[in-house]
């Protein structure tokens, strides 16, 4: 029983040790995976470069002569996201330059480049007679794909520059349109943008047909299959039959490849420019509703009174650019004939009186033929000619001149008056004829004012309160006339 526990014990501290030198273990592989060597173990001929910009970190472009050999150091690599491949190729400089002279000189230069670059020797074939008649076929069917490849190449490419130029007249043409003055009236500038977009027009018009290039695209690769279907049916004869066979099959399935990897790109081209083909269609049909509009547009606005008044304009624009932006509306007030009826504020002066009867101290008889001080009917206001605000609704009718220019009007007018009056403010009327000046700007007003007014009821002022009048006073509030004299300034 003991052993087995000792067992059990050595067996915990086995695994416990395991767990701790296996993550120890390993961090000391990743830190040496991750760890640039000391510039001492790199050397003099060696140059540090960070693998994902090409910057150089360490060392320099300018390597001593004295080395034959250079220690390239590529460092911050990231396995996790890229996979790298790192190549190098050394040309001498005497070479280098004694070529490209000798590559100027007019139809030599394929001859020096077949004599220098690397030719891919014929070798000897394994196909002879009737086989090798037959396997030369397939070659020429082969390099017929290839000239088909490269004049669709350039056919793409040619698109490609067409559909870029088209692109950057189509932008710059947007750039400049893209100010509310750019078709001001009667301007050159109106007249040039509008002929760039006529020949935009016509110039997306003559753009490369993308669909014909597609189309072609599928034919090439439909040449492809059947090549490669006739070749691997190919079934030479006679003395090294199979080996014929495999040469001729090896041979032309590379150069198809070859041909599916150009078709490749040729395909990623093409998306390209139709994705680009898509956004320039859209801004096209911009650039022909456009250009079917005109820069000057007559909307007439119709008046429907033959009063005077607003006649207010409603612009909506929307942003075609930017269908996502909201409509921008705008309005236009145009003010049409001469007002009539004006609001106007000021103060005016009224022959009313404004008086606020209350209980006083005076003299009241005693019943002895003499006087005491007792309680009387007062006034503890009693104004004869009170200033007030006035709000006035004028009416000129006539207008005349007073100094040039009929700046002068005459007219009704009707108005609030606002009063402190009776302790309260409560409204007040006017209504009179007023004298419009500086072009109804203000007005000078006389009529009549009616305002309420406290008056005593079956007592006289100076008599008496009786003992017996506690609560409110015998008071009423009714309307009594007066004129007013008011001077206005026009607010609306």
């Amino acid at each position: 029983m003991k052993r087995t526990t000792n067992r059990k014990f050595l067996g915990t501290l086995c695994l416990i040790a395991l767990m701790i030198v296996t993550p120890l273990a390993g961090y000391a592989q990743c830190n040496d995976r991750c760890r640039l060597p000391p510039k001492s173990e790199r050397g003099e001929c060696s140059v540090v470069i960070d693998a994902n910009t090409g910057r150089i970190i360490e060392g320099s472009i300018r390597i001593s002569d004295s080395c034959e050999q250079v220690q390239v150091y590529y460092v911050n690599k990231n396995p996790f996201k890229y996979s790298y491949t790192f190549t190098s190729t050394f040309v001498p400089f005497d070479t280098e330059t004694a070529l490209a002279f000798l590559k100027l000189i007019p139809d030599f230069g394929s001859t020096v480049s077949s004599i220098v670059e690397p030719q891919a020797l014929p070798g000897s074939s394994r196909c002879t007679g009737a086989n090798f008649t037959a396997a030369e076929v397939f070659r020429q069917r082969a390099e017929a794909l290839r000239v088909l490849s490269a004049t669709l190449a350039a056919d793409i490419n040619a698109a490609t520059t067409a559909y870029t130029n088209y692109k950057n007249r189509l932008t710059q043409f947007f750039t400049d349109t893209d100010s509310d003055n750019a078709f001001r009236s009667g301007t050159a500038g109106c007249t040039d943008l509008c002929d760039r977009a006529r020949a935009l027009l016509v110039e997306h018009g003559n753009l490369p047909d993308l669909e014909a290039l597609g189309k072609r695209i599928e034919n090439l690769e439909e040449e492809f299959a059947r090549l490669e279907k006739d070749v691997q049916a190919f079934n030479p004869t006679g003395a090294n039959a199979q080996d014929c066979k495999a040469e001729t099959v090896k041979d032309i399935s590379e150069r198809i490849a070859m041909r599916r990897e150009e078709v490749k790109n040729y395909k990623s081209k093409l998306a390209e420019v139709k994705a680009a083909k898509t956004t320039l269609d859209q801004r096209t049909k911009i650039v022909r509703a456009g250009e079917s509009d005109s820069f000057v547009e007559l909307v007439p606005a119709q008046r429907d009174d033959f009063r005077g008044g607003k006649l207010i304009l409603t612009i909506a624009r929307k942003n075609v650019r930017n269908p996502d932006v909201a409509t921008d509306n705008r309005t236009v007030t145009l003010l049409i004939g001469d007002r009539n009826l004006f609001i106007s504020a000021g103060v005016g002066f009224s022959t009313i009186t404004d008086r606020r009867i209350i209980r006083q101290s005076g003299l009241v008889p005693d019943g002895q033929g003499g006087t005491k001080l007792g309680t009387v009917f007062g006034f503890e206001e009693n104004s004869g000619f009170k200033p007030s605000g006035v709000i006035m609704l004028n009416a000129p009718l006539k207008r005349f001149n007073l100094f040039g220019n009929k700046d002068a009007s005459i007219g009704p007018s009707t108005g609030l008056v606002l009063s402190n009056r009776n302790g309260t403010v409560e409204p007040e009327f006017i209504v009179g004829l007023s004298l419009g000046l500086l072009r109804d700007t203000m007005f000078i007003t006389g009529g009549f004012h009616a305002a309420r007014r406290e008056n005593l009821v079956g007592f006289t002022f100076g008599q008496e309160v009786p003992e017996a009048l506690t609560g409110a006073l015998p008071i009423e509030k009714n309307f009594t006339g007066g004129a007013m004299f008011s001077i206005t300034y026009r607010i609306k």
